[in-house]
């Protein structure tokens, strides 16, 4: 059978599933090609002049009355595939259909029940009404060409007329029992003989989840097969939520599921897990002056920062300490301008975790397994951007500054003894913590002024400061630091430093020994909590005084905790916990 599209009276549009075979015949034919209309509700295939059409489909196609072939496997599916719509008649898919006449029911094992909720007329008339505006889906109006029809709720419109549906945010495509295929998430319902086709349904879902700190099993339903979480959630999802490794519980917690319900919410909220703070794997490495290179992960919570502001390669200014995944302490003076009294730009600085050799294009190894991997941010260094996913976060974690913060107390220098020299570095990104990536505690409470009595305390700091043959360090070091409080700092050094000595400070080190030097600026000094055993971060190195004595002052965060807990709460409200009866450490 040859079909001569003149006998239409007006032009056709096909889906663009039904375009027409052209065969060579022996007739000469003047064949046109094909008009394609990118519509912004459906791709029409025109056809403008007579065109000689194959009578044949191979086996495994099915020829429709206007002589286009489609797969097989599109039949009875729900979907218009042929312009007429005979793919999803009666006929074709009588044993799957409901049919219904006027004094009996009869229905088979796969009835049509639209979602598109829409009365017909008598099919006599082959209109259809446009269906109601429902919460799960919108849809738009494509009329036959050179024909006119309804455009809202409720209008009558012509035969093959075509709904173009799409799922509301929140919803998604669901036939024949599970989650539509249909990436794009459009639906094609065609009116013909007064009925809508068949439209799958759209069913409610919930979030996806993605989490830093949380472990996460998802099944389909409880006690299900399991299914990933990161993909679509119906209505009876189940997920069973733990903490990471290098993560603990913020409270306690009685539910082992949480259900995502009718609505797209969850029945519980997902509890929040904070970083284990201020552990280290191995012993103290004694001295930064004449000491020792420190052992790997031994000052987890120790930070390199680095400026652009100078050469091409990034120049190694100062230290940090991380205090939470997005957050590390440094001083003021590293990232102020003296000359022009203001700071400095944050975009000028690089910050390296997990840095344990000074050599910025050098990347240093970490214990990081490819289970906590994570995106590298630096613009700066080509090697780690080009690393594979599987092998990022096995180095050093590298990441741009997207805000330096100093305190509400201007920072002045020199010129008002380095009072307030502290400063709150915000990362680019969270980081993704480890054993050898963790930060160091903090007590949030502003009545916990440090004060540990007579009794001779020693802090932990790391850094690559100058070393006894004038250098900088190549290789990370940490000493223990004998403390001096403000009273007894002033007592001991020259005259001519005591005025650098701040309300805010206290000293550490001594005048022969182990102490600060030039590049430690920045640094944290960590002591451990004999109770609980962890390190919590008291001072910031500041400033030293010239010579041959290791005694140097530091910024006690204590005097700043008001100011700093206001920055920490800023990036994520329950990262400070209040309650004063537990060891306060960071809750990020």
């Amino acid at each position: 059978m040859l079909v001569d599209f003149h006998r239409w009276a007006t032009p056709v549009a096909l889906p663009m599933d039904e375009v027409p075979i052209l065969r060579k015949t022996s007739k000469k034919q003047v064949v046109h090609t094909y008009h394609l209309v990118n519509d912004e509700n459906v791709n029409f295939v025109m056809c403008k002049l007579a065109y000689v059409v194959a009578d044949v489909c191979s086996s495994s196609r099915f020829r429709c009355e206007s002589g286009g072939c489609i797969h097989k496997n599109k039949l009875c599916d729900g979907f218009l595939s042929c312009i007429k719509g005979d793919d999803e008649t009666a006929e074709i898919c009588k044993d799957n259909v409901t049919s219904t006449s006027s004094s009996t029911t009869t229905t088979t094992k796969k009835p049509i029940s639209t979602s598109v909720k829409a009365k017909s007329t008598p099919s006599d008339s082959k209109q259809c009404t446009l269906p109601p505006i429902t919460p799960d889906r919108t849809y738009t109006v494509t009329c036959p060409p050179k024909n006119s029809c309804g455009i809202k709720p409720g209008d009558q419109t012509m035969e093959y007329t075509i709904l173009k549906s799409k799922c509301n945010p929140g919803f998604t495509v669901y036939q024949d029992g599970k989650v539509s295929s249909n990436i794009n998430n459009n639906m094609i319902s065609t009116c013909f003989n007064g009925i809508w086709s068949d439209v799958p349904k759209c069913k409610r879902i919930c979030n996806d989840l993605r989490s830093l700190d949380l472990e996460l099993k998802c099944s389909q339903y409880l006690h299900g097969p399991r299914i990933p979480c990161t993909g679509i959630l119906l209505e009876g999802a189940a997920v069973i939520p733990a903490c990471k490794p290098q993560y603990h519980k913020n409270f306690n917690h009685d539910y082992r599921h949480v259900i995502c319900q009718k609505d797209g919410t969850w029945n519980k909220e997902f509890f929040q897990c904070s970083p284990n703070c201020g552990r280290t794997p191995s012993s103290i490495v004694n001295l930064i002056v004449n000491g020792r290179k420190e052992t790997r992960g031994e000052a987890p919570w120790n930070v390199a920062v680095y400026s652009s502001e100078n050469s091409k390669v990034p120049d190694f200014i100062c230290g940090g300490t991380l205090i939470s995944a997005e957050l590390v302490v440094s001083a003021a003076h590293c990232y102020f301008n003296s000359a022009y009294q203001k700071k400095m730009d944050a975009r000028l600085y690089t910050v390296i975790v997990g840095k344990s050799t000074l050599d910025f294009n050098k990347v240093d190894y970490i214990n990081t397994t490819k289970k906590y991997a994570v995106s590298i941010f630096s613009m700066n260094i080509g090697f780690l951007e080009r690393l594979p996913n599987d092998l990022r976060g096995q180095y050093e974690l590298v990441f741009n500054v997207r805000e330096i913060y100093f305190t509400d107390t201007p920072f002045n220098g020199e010129r008002t003894g380095y009072a307030s020299d502290i400063a709150v570095l915000r990362l680019s990104d969270r980081i993704v913590l480890s054993e050898d990536v963790l930060p160091a505690c903090v007590r949030w409470n502003e009545k916990d002024r440090f004060d540990p009595g007579g009794k001779q305390t020693f802090g932990k700091l790391s850094g690559f400061g100058v070393t006894q043959d004038g250098e900088l360090s190549n290789e990370l070091l940490t000493a223990n630091l004998p403390y001096i409080n403000f009273t007894e700092c002033k007592r001991r050094v020259s005259e001519d430093f005591k005025d650098s000595i701040s309300f805010d400070k206290f000293c550490a080190g001594n005048e022969t020994g182990a102490g600060a030097r030039m590049g430690d600026s920045g640094g944290g000094l960590v002591f451990k909590d004999e109770t609980d055993g962890f390190f919590y971060l008291r001072g910031v190195v500041s400033n030293r005084e010239s010579g041959e004595s290791s005694i140097a002052t530091f910024t006690d965060i204590t005097f700043h905790i008001t100011w700093i807990k206001r920055i920490v709460i800023s990036v994520d409200r329950s990262a400070v916990d209040e309650d004063t009866s537990v060891n306060l450490k960071t809750k990020l």
